[in-house]
């Protein structure tokens, strides 16, 4: 029978500090491309490679012992995107990306940041998390995080793939009530907790937010109406 899986581990090739959020068992990891060598600094075998393997040493990609899928260089979809949409077959609907921001390549990060709306409009959720900072999606739902320990405390909120209406903001700075973002104004950039709050609650009831938070911070709530 084949193995089930749920949450998904995308390994990629950009800047790369390993954390606390690390797959577990029952975790499907997939390395996309130059991922691999990410997987490699933490002993981690990957359950597929797949890219067109221009950032694979060659050496390397004959002793690896996971499932390649191994990509024409020209293509519509990057590496990234072909391993989430492998995992999508794979029953996966949550996904944390690795390695998924800097690098060289900027338009990788940019690209990465498309893939979570693809993943948003399909049902499932997905975070990409750096050294100090993760990136999540909310499509017309509620996320409640909880302040870290010490500062600094600092949460975004844009709205990507179009307005994002009834935008409420609870326990920051500069909160809001039923607001509207756009994706050409940066209106929700660097709140903050106030010192006096533990929690900040964020709500949309139409459309989806890029909600950007510092990796201290716990999700204690996440609901979408997915």
């Amino acid at each position: 029978m084949q193995k089930s899986f749920k949450r998904c581990f995308v390994f990629c090739a950009g800047d790369f500090c390993p954390g606390e959020i690390l797959p577990q068992n029952g975790d499907l990891v997939i390395a996309a491309d130059g991922g691999l060598a990410h997987c490699d600094s933490l002993g981690i075998e990957p359950d597929y490679l797949v890219g067109d393997f221009d950032s694979v040493d060659s050496a390397r990609l004959e002793k690896i012992s996971g499932r390649t899928v191994r990509l024409p260089r020209q293509k519509d979809d990057t590496d990234t995107l072909a391993a989430v949409k492998l995992a999508l077959s794979e029953n996966c609907t949550e996904f944390v990306f690795l390695g998924a921001l800097g690098g060289t390549r900027p338009e990788h990060s940019i690209a990465n940041l498309q893939t979570l709306l693809y993943l948003s409009n399909r049902g499932c959720t997905g975070t990409i998390v750096s050294q100090n900072t993760a990136m999540t999606t909310l499509h017309s739902g509620t996320l409640v995080l909880e302040k870290p320990e010490n500062p600094p405390y600092y949460i975004s909120v844009f709205a990507m793939g179009g307005s994002a209406s009834g935008v409420t903001i609870q326990g920051l700075q500069y909160p809001l009530e039923n607001a509207v973002l756009t994706p050409d104004y940066p209106l929700g950039i660097s709140n903050e907790f106030l010192p006096e709050n533990s929690t900040a609650e964020i709500s949309v009831k139409s459309g989806t937010l890029v909600v950007v938070y510092d990796t201290r911070m716990k999700i204690l709530r996440k609901k979408e109406d997915l």
